[in-house]
């Protein structure tokens, strides 16, 4: 998706951190990848986003595993991974 090879872009230009970013079709499997940043949808994460109430709202959770990034819709994915 472009918020995702923008965000990429963002990490390798703004910060000098090379993180390359893979989309996936289905993030069903989510809870299983370690070592990720997660981002997605509430729709596209099952069990995440239930508190979020309107566009550009997000939430993020950091495990020892992963950080996810929930947004209510796409723009809340992409205020996410920017803040």
């Amino acid at each position: 998706s472009v918020t995702i090879r923008d965000f990429e872009d963002y990490l390798k230009t703004g910060m000098g951190v090379a993180a390359p970013a893979e989309a996936r079709e289905k993030l069903d499997a989510w809870r299983e990848w370690g070592g990720v940043i997660v981002a997605g949808t509430r729709d596209e994460l099952p069990g995440l986003g239930a508190g979020l109430e309107g566009p550009k709202d997000y939430e993020i959770t950091v495990t020892p595993e992963r950080i996810t990034v929930c947004g209510f819709d796409d723009r809340g994915v992409m205020f996410g991974l920017y803040n």
